[in-house]
C-alpha cells in the first residue's frame, strides 16, 4: 500500500489530500485572508489604508499639542482665565478617567464664546471681528479683560494656522495653494492677497467678508499670513519680546521630519566589531552618503582614472596625464549640475595639441551621462577655493562636565552635515544667520 501527499498552493488558500493507492483517505482546504481589502471600487491596499489613518491621527495630535502649548503660554502670562490644573487634566491622560476638557469652567467657556465681561453676551460676533479690532484699536493691557481679548485671538489662530507648502527652494509657496472654485464659492489666492492688502491682515480680511455676508472658507490660506498677523497684533499692542517669542513658537512650531540617515546602507568592505553579553558581533559601518564631498571626489576620480588615450592605432591605451585629470575634475565635474555627458568631456580633452587623441570610449558613448559633484561645487562657490580647509567660528559655546567652556567651530564636514540634516528651509536660513 502506497501513500501520496498532494498539496495545492493558491493565492489565498492551501489544499491538501492523502491518497492510499486509488482511494483518497483525507482531504481538506485552509482559506486565509487576502492581503488586500474589498471596497466599493474594488480591492485596495490595507497598508495604504493604515498609513492614511495614521497620518490623520498625527495631524489631530499635532493640533492638540499646539493648542495645549499655546494655552500654557497664555495662562502663564495672564491672557487666559483657565487654571493650570484644569489644563493639565485636559492635557494629561489618566487611566480610568481619560482627559477632562474644562467644560465646567464657566470663565473659560465665556472666554471661548468671546464674552470677556461675563454678561453672557458675546462682545464680538466672531473671532475675526476681534482680530480686526486688535490691529486697529489700541487697548490698555493693565485691564484683565483686554488681555483676555488678545489671548482669545491668538488661541483662534493656533486652532487654524494655515497651509504651508512642502515644496523646496525655487518654487513659490503660493503656487501650491488652491485657486478657488465658482461652484463652492471659495475664493482663490489672488483674491485673498487683495483682501489682505486692503484690510491689513488675514483676520481683518475675513471680518470684511463677514460684513459682506460672504461665507468664509479659509482652508487654503498660507501660514505666512497667520504669522504676519500675529506679529502685527503683538507689535501694535506693544507686548514684550519674551512673550512674543514664546507664543509664536507655541503656535507655529513644527516637528522636524524624521532623519533619513538610517536609510544609508552598510559597507561590505569595512566592518566593525562589537560585544554584547560576551558575544562577538561583526556589523558593517554605514556607507558614505552620496552627497558627501569625499564621495563626490572619489566618484569623479574613479571615472577620470578609467579614461585612457593613444595617439595612433599602433600604441596601447595609456592613462591621461595627471595635470589633465585635475583640469577635467575642476572644470567639467566640479559643477552645480547633477549630471553631464561624456561628449563634453571628450571636447575638453580633444583641444589644441590633443585633437588627434583617440580615447578608449567610442563616439557611441558620447550621450552617456556622467555624475558630477554638485554639493562640492556649491560649497566651493559659497566658501571660495580653500573651502575644504575652512574653519568658521560661531556664537555657540559648549560647557564640558569639568566646567571648561570653549567656542564651537564649524569645519566643512559640519557644514555639509547641516545641509544634509536640515529639512525646513526657514530654520536652515535662521541657523545660518544666527551662527
Amino acid at each position: 500500500m502506497s501513500k501520496t501527499l498532494g498539496i495545492d498552493l493558491g493565492t489565498n488558500s492551501i489544499g491538501m489530500t492523502i491518497r492510499e493507492d486509488d482511494f483518497f483517505k483525507w482531504y481538506g482546504v485552509y482559506t486565509f485572508r487576502k492581503g488586500v481589502g474589498d471596497g466599493k471600487t474594488g480591492e485596495f491596499s490595507l497598508a495604504a489604508e493604515r498609513t492614511k489613518n495614521r497620518s490623520t491621527r498625527r495631524l489631530y495630535n499635532a493640533r492638540r499639542y499646539r493648542k495645549w502649548e499655546t494655552l500654557k503660554v497664555l495662562i502663564e502670562n495672564d491672557f487666559c482665565p483657565l487654571a493650570n490644573e484644569k489644563l493639565n487634566k485636559w492635557k494629561h491622560y489618566e487611566k480610568g478617567i481619560g482627559r477632562i476638557f474644562p467644560v465646567s469652567d464657566q470663565s473659560f467657556q465665556q472666554w471661548i464664546k468671546l464674552d470677556f465681561n461675563n454678561d453672557s453676551i458675546p462682545d464680538f460676533s466672531s473671532p475675526y471681528q476681534l482680530r480686526r479690532s486688535l490691529i486697529t484699536d489700541k487697548i490698555d493691557l493693565s485691564i484683565t479683560e483686554n488681555r483676555y481679548k488678545i489671548g482669545r485671538a491668538l488661541y483662534h489662530i493656533a486652532q487654524r494656522r494655515g497651509f504651508k507648502s512642502s515644496r523646496k527652494v525655487g518654487v513659490n509657496e503660493k503656487t501650491a495653494v488652491y485657486k478657488g472654485s465658482k461652484e463652492t464659492g471659495t475664493i482663490g489666492r489672488n483674491a485673498y492677497e487683495e483682501l489682505i492688502d486692503k484690510n491689513g491682515s488675514l483676520g481683518a480680511a475675513f471680518a470684511h467678508l463677514e460684513d459682506e455676508g460672504i461665507r468664509i472658507r479659509n482652508r487654503y490660506t498660507l501660514r505666512s499670513d497667520y504669522l504676519k498677523e500675529v506679529n502685527q497684533i503683538l507689535d501694535f499692542q506693544n507686548l514684550s519680546v519674551d512673550f512674543k517669542e514664546k507664543v509664536v513658537k507655541a503656535i507655529f512650531f513644527q516637528r522636524p521630519l524624521r532623519s533619513q540617515k538610517g536609510l544609508v546602507g552598510k559597507c561590505t568592505m569595512e566592518t566593525k566589531t562589537i560585544f554584547e553579553d560576551g558575544k562577538k558581533i561583526v556589523i558593517g559601518k554605514p556607507r558614505c552618503p552620496i552627497s558627501h564631498p569625499n564621495f563626490e571626489e572619489y566618484r569623479a576620480w574613479s571615472f577620470v582614472n578609467n579614461i585612457k588615450y593613444r595617439t595612433n592605432k599602433e600604441q596601447d591605451f595609456e592613462p591621461l596625464p595627471l595635470p589633465l585629470k585635475h583640469e577635467i575634475v575642476e572644470e567639467k565635474l566640479l559643477i552645480k549640475s547633477n549630471k553631464t555627458t561624456f561628449s563634453n568631456i571628450r571636447q575638453f580633452i580633444n583641444k589644441g595639441d590633443r585633437k588627434n587623441w583617440e580615447l578608449n570610449y567610442s563616439e557611441k558613448m558620447d550621450k552617456m551621462t556622467v555624475s558630477t559633484c554638485p554639493v562640492s561645487a556649491y560649497l566651493k562657490a559659497a566658501f571660495g577655493k580653500e573651502w575644504k580647509g575652512i574653519l568658521i567660528e560661531s556664537n555657540k559655546t559648549r560647557t564640558h562636565k569639568n566646567g571648561e567652556t570653549h567656542k564651537i567651530d564649524y569645519t566643512i564636514e559640519d557644514i555639509w552635515h547641516i545641509v544634509l540634516t536640515f529639512e525646513d528651509e526657514e530654520y536652515f536660513e535662521e541657523f545660518l544667520i544666527n551662527q
